[in-house]
């Protein structure tokens, strides 16, 4: 009868890069009889760049961009209030683009009812923002932050509109007026 010995040589490889967890459950030399690893011999040798390549751990969460190409939203406004008007703005995904949206505002469109007005009245940009994006008015709009925060666009189209805030109110007044 053939013994079975456990293997004389023990390896280690520390990988250069973090790899994916395998699920294996070792054999106990006891058990090996019977399975591939009693005909394997001991001076397997094993590429370790290959194996690196196929089962590194890649976060496919986490965009692959290093810290120089990495863009972070450029943010003027305070961050709770450009936060709320994010939101606000997402309740318009139904519009193509923020122009279409200044455009339901100077024509006083019907198909934006009386919540929307409410919360873009609510939101629409103080004097204080006015002071804060003149110098971005000025630009083309090719010339504009690539990442200029969605709020901050919409505040620069809305700026096109004389007295927005009065604009809305009174819109916000006419839908709600009942006889």
């Amino acid at each position: 009868a053939k013994t079975l010995v456990a293997p004389k040589k023990t390896y280690s490889v520390v990988p250069k890069t973090k790899l994916r967890p395998f699920y294996w459950t070792k054999i106990p030399p006891s058990q090996i009889k019977g399975t591939i690893w009693a005909t394997m011999k001991d001076d397997i040798m094993l590429h370790g760049e290959i194996l690196e390549e196929e089962f590194s751990y890649v976060n496919k969460a986490a965009p692959l961009l290093t810290d120089s190409e990495e863009v972070k939203t450029l943010i003027l406004l305070e961050k709770r209030r450009w936060q709320n008007i994010s939101i606000v703005l997402n309740r318009f995904q139904h519009y193509s683009s923020l122009e279409e949206i200044r455009d339901s505002i100077l024509n006083l469109d019907d198909k934006m009812n009386i919540e929307d007005i409410s919360q873009l009245s609510a939101y629409a940009p103080v004097s204080e923002e006015y002071e804060l994006l003149k110098p971005y008015k000025a630009m083309k709009k090719e010339n504009l932050p690539s990442n200029l925060g969605i709020p901050e666009q919409f505040f620069l189209i809305l700026m096109d509109i004389p007295d927005v805030d009065t604009r809305l109110k009174c819109w916000l007044f006419k839908q709600t007026f009942t006889v």
